[in-house]
C-alpha cells in the first residue's frame, strides 16, 4: 500500500461502510483529544477511484476525529489489489479487533502516572474525569488474585468490585487469606515446599467462585459511608467536628461524592446544625432505644399517606439512627385517661367523637372457650373408643387432618407459599374431605398421605426447619439407603478435612496421598462408575441416637408416673397397661426401637 499525506477532509465516506449506526459524538470527541495528545497512530485505509477520489475503506471514525482535532494533514494508506476484498477488510478490522482486558486498562493508566505524566494531560488524552482516573488507579492495585480472576472472567460484578477496591490492600489480603488459606495449603505440593506457600496469593479454580462468593467477600470488607450530600451542616461545622471528607472514586459524575466513615462526628455535626438552625414549629427529639424519636407519652407519628388532620399536629425532627440523615414527620399525642384506681388507659383525643357502644355477642368469649374444652373432651373420648378397631385408612386420614390444624406449623414445608399455592396438607384436605366427609379410596389416601409426608419430612440440618431424627428413621422404614446416589464427586469431597479424607481413602483400601487433591482423585478413580456413600451419610446412623432419645422419653414417662401416684390420669395409664397383657397374664412392654429396626429391616450401607 502507498502512504500519502492528505487533508483529512479530502477522503469521502464509503457508501458500503459496515458501521451503519449514527456516530457517537462523545466517543469521536474522546478520540480527537487523544489524537491531539499523541497523534494519529493508525492511518485510515483508502482506495483511489478512476476519477482520483479517495474512498475510505477503514478509518471513518479516525478521519472524523482528526478533523475535530484540527489536523490539516493526515497520513492515509492507499489500498491496491482486488477491490472485492475491501468490504471484507473493513468488516474484519472491527470484528477481529480485540480490546484490552479491564485489568490491562487499569495497569496502563497506573503506568502513565508512574511515568510522570500529569493528571490533567492523562484525563484529556483518555477523556476521563480526575475522579475516574484515580478510581482506575485503585482498581489496578486490587489484591493480585482478584485481578487474576477478573482477567480470567471470574471476577466480581461492578458493585462488589468497587466495594472491594475501597478497602485497603492489607484488608483485602487478610480477607482473602481467611477465605482461601486452607485450600492453598491443601493444594500445595508438599514435596515442593508447601510450608513456603503464600496462601494469600492463592487463585481458586474456575468452579470455586461464583456471584454469592463475591457478595459475601465484599460484605466482609464493606463499611458504612455517610455522604456530604445527605448532611444539613456546612463545611465550617464539619471542620469544627474534625470531619475529613474523602472522594468516592466510583460515584456518578453529577453528584457530590464526598463521604466519611466517622459516624460519631457526623451525627454530632448534624445535631449541632439543628441546635443552630431549629426548624419552625418543630420539636427536636433524641432517639429512643429502637432508633425512632423519643416522643412524649402518648405520642405517635402520623403517616404521610394519612389525609385527615385535627389541627393539633406538630412536626418532630430527629437524626435517623441508621442513615444519620435529619428526618421530619408530623406527630400527635393521645390523651391519657386516668381511671379511679389510678391505672392509665390510652384513649382518643378530646376532639374525637365517642365510639358507639358495641352490642353484646350471643355467646361471650368465656362461653366459647368452654365450648372448645367440651368439644375437645368429646373428641378425645371418640378417639379412645375406636382405639382397638380403627380402620387403618381412617387413621391415616385422621393424621392428615391433625397436621392441617391451626396449631400445627411445619417450618420446612416447601410445597406451597401460603396464599398463591396451597400446602400439601390443604390439597389433601380438599381432595379427601370435599364435603366434610371422607372419600374412602385407598389409592387417593395413599397418594395424599405420601405427599404430606414428603412436604413435612426432610433431613436438613437446620434447627428451625429440619425434621431431625424422625426423618432419618422414616428413611430406614422405607429403605431410603437404596436410593442414595454416588457421593464420590469433587464438590462433596472438598468438604472433608484432610484427616477425614485420609480415613475415607483408607476405608476403601487405598494409601493416603500427600495432598487432598490427590486423595480425592484416587477415591473418585477407585469408585469409577460405581456408587460410594460414606457411613456418616447413611440412614443407619440414626439407630443409636434414636435409641438414646427413646430411653429418655421412657425415663420421663416413668418419672411422671411416679409423681402422679394414684391420680385419675395415672389410672388411665394403668388401665392401658392392663389391656396390654398377653394370654398368660404377662405385660407386653413396647418394643425397643433399635431392636425392632434390626429385626424387621435389612440395613445396607451402600458403597
Amino acid at each position: 500500500m502507498e502512504k500519502r499525506s492528505v487533508d483529512p477532509k479530502t477522503p469521502i465516506d464509503n457508501p458500503e461502510n459496515p458501521r451503519s449506526s449514527a456516530p457517537n459524538v462523545a466517543e469521536d470527541r474522546r478520540l480527537a483529544l487523544n489524537i491531539k495528545a499523541v497523534g494519529l497512530l493508525h492511518p485510515p485505509v483508502v482506495r483511489e477511484r478512476e476519477d482520483g477520489a479517495l474512498v475510505i475503506v477503514a478509518g471513518h471514525r479516525r478521519r472524523r476525529a482528526a478533523i475535530l482535532a484540527g489536523l490539516k494533514k493526515i497520513d492515509v494508506l492507499v489500498r491496491e489489489g482486488d477491490e472485492k476484498l475491501d468490504y471484507i477488510a473493513a468488516a474484519s478490522e472491527n470484528i477481529i479487533r480485540q480490546n484490552m482486558s479491564e485489568p490491562e486498562t487499569w495497569r496502563s493508566v497506573l503506568k502513565m502516572r508512574r511515568d510522570g505524566h500529569k493528571e490533567k494531560f492523562i484525563c484529556q488524552t483518555l477523556m476521563l474525569r480526575p475522579n475516574e482516573l484515580r478510581g482506575l488507579e485503585k482498581l489496578a492495585l486490587l489484591h493480585p488474585p482478584i485481578l487474576a480472576l477478573i482477567e480470567r472472567g471470574d471476577g466480581p460484578a461492578s458493585r462488589e468490585r468497587n466495594i472491594i477496591a475501597r478497602a485497603s490492600l492489607e484488608d483485602q489480603a487478610n480477607a482473602w487469606l481467611e477465605c482461601w488459606g486452607e485450600c492453598a495449603f491443601e493444594n500445595a505440593d508438599e514435596g515442593d515446599g508447601a510450608q513456603d506457600v503464600d496462601a494469600s496469593l492463592y487463585v481458586p479454580g474456575p468452579d470455586d467462585v461464583d456471584d454469592s462468593f463475591w457478595r459475601d467477600f465484599a460484605r466482609a470488607l464493606q463499611f458504612t459511608v455517610y455522604y456530604a450530600r445527605d448532611a444539613a451542616f456546612d463545611d465550617s461545622i464539619a471542620k469544627a467536628h474534625g470531619i475529613i471528607w474523602e472522594e468516592d472514586l466510583f460515584a456518578q459524575a453529577d453528584e457530590d461524592s464526598r463521604s466519611t466513615t466517622d459516624a460519631g462526628a457526623y451525627r454530632a455535626a448534624q445535631m449541632a446544625w439543628l441546635d443552630q438552625n431549629p426548624p419552625e414549629n418543630t420539636d427536636i427529639f433524641e432517639l429512643e432505644e429502637h432508633g425512632g424519636p423519643a416522643l412524649p407519652e402518648g405520642g405517635y407519628l402520623i403517616p404521610e399517606w394519612q389525609g385527615w388532620r385535627n389541627g393539633s399536629e406538630r412536626k418532630a425532627c430527629w437524626v435517623d439512627g441508621r442513615s444519620l440523615k435529619i428526618r421530619e414527620q408530623e406527630y400527635n399525642v393521645r390523651e391519657i385517661r386516668h381511671s379511679v384506681g389510678g391505672d392509665t388507659d390510652p384513649g382518643t383525643s378530646g376532639n374525637e367523637a365517642e365510639p358507639a357502644p358495641k352490642q353484646r355477642a350471643d355467646i361471650s368469649s368465656t362461653g366459647l372457650e368452654l365450648i372448645g374444652d367440651i368439644r375437645t373432651t368429646a373428641l378425645h373420648a371418640a378417639l379412645d373408643a375406636v382405639r382397638e378397631d380403627v380402620d387403618p385408612w381412617d387413621l391415616v386420614a385422621g393424621l392428615l387432618l391433625t397436621m392441617m390444624g391451626d396449631n400445627v406449623k411445619i417450618n420446612g414445608d416447601m410445597s406451597g407459599d401460603g396464599w398463591r399455592k396451597p400446602t400439601a396438607c390443604k390439597v389433601a384436605g380438599a381432595a379427601l374431605f370435599p364435603d366434610g366427609l371422607l372419600v374412602r379410596e385407598p389409592a387417593l389416601l395413599r397418594e395424599h398421605a405420601l405427599a404430606v409426608m414428603k412436604s413435612a419430612a426432610n433431613c436438613g440440618v437446620s434447627m428451625h426447619s429440619g425434621s431431625g431424627l424422625p426423618a432419618r428413621v422414616l428413611g430406614l422404614l422405607f429403605d431410603a439407603d437404596r436410593h442414595m446416589p454416588n457421593m464420590a464427586f469433587e464438590d462433596f469431597l472438598k468438604t472433608f478435612s484432610k484427616p477425614g479424607l485420609t480415613k475415607a481413602v483408607q476405608a476403601e483400601g487405598l494409601q493416603p496421598k500427600g495432598t487432598g487433591k490427590d486423595m480425592r482423585a484416587a477415591l473418585m478413580a477407585q469408585v469409577g462408575e460405581g456408587r460410594w456413600v460414606p457411613d456418616a451419610a447413611g440412614f443407619a446412623q440414626a439407630i443409636q441416637p434414636w435409641s438414646v432419645a427413646v430411653a429418655r422419653v421412657r425415663k420421663q414417662m416413668a418419672e411422671a408416673a411416679d409423681a402422679d401416684g394414684d391420680d385419675d390420669d395415672s389410672g388411665d395409664v394403668a388401665e392401658h397397661d392392663d389391656d396390654a397383657m398377653d394370654g398368660e397374664g404377662e405385660a407386653l412392654s413396647p418394643p425397643d426401637p433399635s431392636q425392632f429396626l434390626t429385626d424387621h429391616l435389612e440395613i445396607v450401607v451402600v458403597r
